[in-house]
């Protein structure tokens, strides 16, 4: 579905391509008359893109997708242009929401007096807030925000997904966990999260079962 949704935004220019189930028929003028056969790929095999398209239209879906979520993305990086949410200070006991970031590896550092620590690297890459939820629908002690990271292929992601994605303007993403957070940490969703400088973060590792 994902598919045919990003050739019909692409119009006319895709027709006559060899694409099976898209078809175009003339009507009066110069209109084109498109008709789009809706097929959900929801358990349907990993490899039905690759049996159906010709590699000339796969690779013009991908950079369709591609320019999208570029987009989307670049929406994104100007939280101000909407209405933002009240910030309220910092107190004691308070309960930020985390990253969810690419562990990279490894390395070795030395301080300033010799003393050698090992640090793990990680990498934030399109990391958003995705969903906020109300303490009362949660477990009634705190709020959640539900935070994704890492932009994927929408290819092969259930209707549902993608529908939830879409009403918040972003791409889909890779990782995504649930942030328990007190009523003066709450982010709306839709901001894009980095980690600071000298701050303690909860974070997740994206292809790791542990919390760092």
């Amino acid at each position: 579905m994902p598919g045919w949704r990003l050739l019909a935004q692409a119009g006319a220019q895709v027709l006559g391509r060899g694409l099976g189930g898209l078809g175009a028929a003339r009507g009066s003028g110069n209109r084109t008359d498109i008709w789009l056969l809706v097929r959900s790929l929801h358990g349907k095999s990993g490899t039905w893109w690759d049996e159906h398209l010709s590699e000339e239209n796969v690779s013009f879906i991908k950079q369709l997708a591609s320019d999208e979520n570029k987009a989307q993305l670049a929406s994104k990086l100007y939280p101000l242009k909407d209405e933002p949410w009240p910030i309220h200070p910092w107190e004691p006991g308070s309960s930020r929401v985390g990253l969810i970031a690419l562990k990279l590896g490894m390395m070795p550092l030395w301080t300033k007096d010799g003393q050698k620590h090992v640090v793990t690297l990680l990498q934030v890459q399109d990391c958003h807030v995705l969903k906020y939820t109300p303490k009362e629908n949660h477990d009634g002690k705190r709020a959640a925000l539900t935070v994704g990271g890492k932009t994927v292929s929408r290819f092969h992601k259930s209707t549902s997904v993608l529908e939830f994605y879409q009403e918040l303007g972003l791409p889909p993403k890779q990782k995504v966990k649930i942030f328990q957070v007190t009523d003066n940490a709450v982010i709306k969703p839709g901001n894009m999260r980095s980690g600071r400088g000298g701050s303690f973060e909860e974070e997740t590792a994206v292809g790791m079962r542990y919390d760092c």
